[in-house]
């Protein structure tokens, strides 16, 4: 899960500056996302808590659903003005970004950790269930 989450925030770290150009909030976006990511990672590295899975997976799936959002509709930055993407290369699903490899590696990461992160929580979820039966 680390492995995952530091591959997720590196392609948000390595992308920062060039969103920055494009939009502040959208590069301070992608900053703190990474270094959420970072921290994450070190976090579950060190020790694995309940409250650091819970945020692996409310983190993640926020992330995954601005993508979403931003693939399918496009996000409200640009005001009055082109869009980058339009000169960007990738697979274009719906009226906004295109889904580029730095893309695709951040999402398949940030699955793959909220995966193992749900799988994670299912013993704590199990033990707390039977210890509240007997």
């Amino acid at each position: 899960m680390s492995g995952a989450l530091l591959v997720a925030a590196w392609t948000h770290l390595t992308l920062a500056p060039d969103h920055l150009g494009e939009s502040t909030i959208l590069g301070l976006g992608f900053f703190a996302s990474g270094i959420a990511q970072a921290v994450l990672a070190a976090l579950v590295l060190w020790r694995v808590r309940r409250w650091t899975l819970g945020l692996v997976i409310a983190i993640n799936v926020t992330l995954i659903v601005i993508y979403a959002y931003a693939v399918l509709v496009g996000l409200p930055f640009e005001a009055g003005s082109e869009h980058v993407h339009v000169l960007a290369a990738g697979l274009m699903v719906g009226a906004g970004e295109p889904i580029d490899a730095y893309g695709a590696i951040s999402k398949v990461a940030e699955i793959l950790s909220v995966a193992i992160a749900v799988a994670l929580l299912g013993p704590w979820r199990l033990q707390n269930h039977i210890g509240s039966t007997n």
